[in-house]
């Protein structure tokens, strides 16, 4: 609801879309904003949170963060700046069957254990994960953040 609200009510700003469906049938949403008038190519950036079902404080940081350039972007020119020259794609539940339990696996294994990375391209992520990366993978994005609520720390690049 909160997704759908920010759509609606800055429609110049906020898209919102699926990007696929959870292992339960959920839809899995992305809330995209950009300013649409501002002409030329825009850096993309993600943000993300809820890889781990029980880290729900993330998915209020990550609605929050939309909320607060929504809103600011009309008074602040630093945020209104960022919407002309960036696409921003907001995810707040990544692992959304994982969240709705409140559980830190999804589809029975840690999303992070079992993450293709560099020296471990090879490993076979998660429907959740899968669906995330594809995401990932279509669009052409200069940055990511990850949001997560477990300790107090930045793995940089690869956690």
């Amino acid at each position: 609801r909160t997704l759908q609200r920010f759509a609606q009510t800055y429609p110049n700003l906020a898209t919102l879309a699926t990007y696929g469906t959870s292992t339960q049938g959920r839809p899995e949403y992305v809330l995209t904003l950009e300013d649409k008038t501002a002409p030329g190519p825009k850096a993309e950036l993600m943000i993300t949170g809820a890889s781990h079902g029980n880290e729900t404080a993330t998915v209020d940081v990550v609605l929050g963060l939309a909320e607060l350039l929504l809103q600011g972007q009309a008074t602040d020119g630093r945020f209104a700046a960022m919407l002309k020259s960036h696409v921003v794609h907001f995810i707040p539940a990544v692992c959304v069957d994982s969240y709705v339990a409140r559980t830190r696996e999804a589809d029975g294994r840690d999303p992070n254990r079992d993450f293709p990375y560099p020296d471990m391209p090879n490993r076979s992520p998660v429907r959740c994960t899968k669906d995330v990366m594809a995401f990932a993978d279509s669009r052409s994005l200069v940055g990511s953040l990850d949001f997560h609520d477990s300790a107090s720390m930045v793995f940089f690049p690869w956690a």
